[in-house]
């Protein structure tokens, strides 16, 4: 005999399995915080917490094993492409917030060689102007 659906039971939501993909990468790449991924996308914490070890850095290390390495090395060489691509980001947003604001940010919380890189765009757009 089939038990009839009871109308107040709740049922689990279904997520498909790119969304996790792309909510996992953009947690632990620092776009998102754990506690605002949950508030914006309606989703409990220890769920994005399951989610972060079957999807996230440990589960992809584990199929690149099987990658040969060409395909190791091309994709290696793209994730420092688009590290090298933020980190000029953050230096030019640093700066523009400096001269925008008159505040020596970069001395202050930053490595020498990134302070020194952002004092030299500084003084590049300065001499621009």
């Amino acid at each position: 005999m089939k038990k009839p659906d009871r109308p107040d039971r709740k049922k689990r939501p279904v997520y498909a399995y790119p969304f996790k993909i792309k909510l996992v990468e953009e947690i632990e790449n620092g776009y998102l915080s754990l506690r605002y991924a949950s508030i914006k996308y309606h989703v409990s914490r220890s769920t994005l917490d399951d989610w972060r070890e079957r999807y996230g850095k440990h589960h992809r290390r584990m199929k690149d094993k099987n990658l040969s390495p060409e395909k190791k090395i091309k994709q290696q060489q793209q994730r420092i492409d688009d590290l090298e691509l933020m980190l000029d980001l953050q230096r030019e947003i640093i700066a523009d917030y400096e001269i925008a604001t008159g505040k020596e940010l970069a001395k202050k919380s930053l490595p020498k060689p990134l302070a020194d890189a952002v004092e030299k765009i500084k003084r590049d757009r300065q001499k621009s102007k």
